[in-house]
């Protein structure tokens, strides 16, 4: 066992709850667990990520160096990798528990019975790399939060990171989850094609979000930014710094201001 922070708990308290009951979440490369470590009701995430092969040394070394890095952040907005535990057949991090939960709760949580779990795209992508002579090529992470370039390049950089981020933005205002769309679309490509076909951003918006107008502007600026960071082309998109200086200049805006974000907007990064 390897800890980043004081713990309250021993690695037999971690392995001895990893049982159905305590099961919240499963997805592609693992299950994930709410685990109770303390009589005070103090709850752990555990992520168990599959390893169904033994790593080489390289990718040993890969993989405790992406989790030293985790373990290593402090942001109040970044949930703490509190430790992390080594076995033969997977790795299992052990992170804070959400008390307020997901945000995906909070918007899909009343359409659907099944959960999803926390997400560790980069260390799940370490484990399932191909040995050397392998013509496959294993995919981690969830389906709609993908994005294109992944088809052919496993390479994950920042431009990864903006794209599934964007598509997060497409859920908060149309409030459908990232995997819907129309066919076999997901929610990206459903957005791109309904903005491509001239339709109103308006009709696409979540019901509950048109029935009140006040900041419907604000949406609309919303809604094309997150256009603009599921762009097919990762060069296309802008940085997260970017991201983030265009939303915080959204809450709210005047028929003036509106007129100049969208045209910030389409300058950075071409007309969309």
């Amino acid at each position: 066992m390897t800890s980043f922070h004081i713990l309250h708990f021993t690695e037999s308290n971690i392995l001895s709850s990893l049982t159905d009951n305590n099961l919240i979440g499963s997805g592609g490369s693992g299950k994930v667990y709410q685990i109770e470590i303390g009589r005070r009701g103090e709850y752990v995430a555990v992520k168990r990520i599959w390893n169904p092969k033994k790593l080489n040394d390289t990718l040993e070394k890969e993989f405790l160096s992406e989790i030293h890095i985790l373990g290593s952040i402090r942001h109040s907005n970044i949930i703490k990798l509190l430790c992390c535990i080594s076995s033969e057949d997977s790795k299992i991090l052990v992170y804070e528990y959400m008390e307020n939960q997901s945000l995906d709760k909070l918007l899909h949580g009343k359409k659907r019975k099944s959960q999803r779990g926390i997400a560790d795209f980069g260390l799940a992508k370490i484990l399932t790399k191909p040995n050397p002579g392998q013509t496959n090529i294993l995919i981690a992470g969830s389906f709609g939060y993908i994005p294109p370039e992944y088809a052919y390049s496993t390479r994950v950089n920042e431009k990864v990171d903006v794209y599934s981020f964007g598509v997060v933005l497409l859920e908060l205002v149309t409030g459908k989850e990232a995997h819907e769309g129309d066919g076999d679309m997901n929610l990206a490509e459903w957005a791109w094609r309904n903005y491509r076909e001239g339709k109103s951003m308006v009709e696409a918006l979540d019901p509950e979000i048109k029935q009140d107008n006040s900041y419907i502007e604000e949406i609309r600026l919303v809604f094309k930014l997150g256009l603009v960071c599921t762009s097919t082309f990762p060069s296309s998109r802008p940085t997260m710094r970017e991201v983030v200086g265009i939303l915080q200049r959204c809450n709210p805006v005047s028929e003036a201001q509106n007129k100049v974000l969208n045209e910030s907007i389409d300058d950075l990064y071409g007309k969309v």
